[in-house]
């Protein structure tokens, strides 16, 4: 539990910077400026909120690639519509069109997100190899 609690803290973050770039490049592209000063505290609240469906992951045990991909389609489902009703609750749309470009801004924060995990997790899964390899060349030499 541990390991999730980790997750979902590491996700705030990247979530929360991902959400800050993306709304940042918005305005620097339209040179109106949509977004008023409160608008990062709403957008550290999402980060919050939008990080704990990371737990949809979590598993005592070892769970198959099925049930892997499974879980992911559920995640982006749920985080999706949390963020489309949070942004219908907080009107950061009022027409189809927006709502539409809120929903891609979801999906490049969410592919920023899982590139980043992904590339945590190599990184990860090398170090552990290295070290496997490392143990049996050691055991091999005694």
């Amino acid at each position: 539990m541990k390991d999730a609690i980790k997750l979902v803290i590491i996700h705030f973050f990247i979530i929360t910077v991902g959400v800050l770039f993306v709304i940042s490049l918005a305005n620097t592209l339209s040179g109106v400026e949509y977004y008023t000063a409160d608008y990062p505290w709403g957008i550290m609240l999402v980060g919050a909120i939008t990080a704990l469906p990371s737990l949809i992951f979590y598993s005592k045990k070892e769970i198959s690639t099925k049930q892997m991909k499974i879980r992911f389609i559920i995640h982006f489902f749920v985080v999706g519509a949390i963020v489309l009703t949070l942004g219908y609750l907080g009107k950061w749309y009022t027409t189809v069109g927006y709502a539409v470009l809120v929903f891609l801004m979801y999906v490049f924060v969410y592919v920023i997100v899982l590139a980043y995990s992904f590339f945590i997790q190599y990184k990860t899964a090398l170090s552990i190899n290295k070290a496997l390899h490392e143990f049996n060349s050691d055991e091999n030499i005694q």
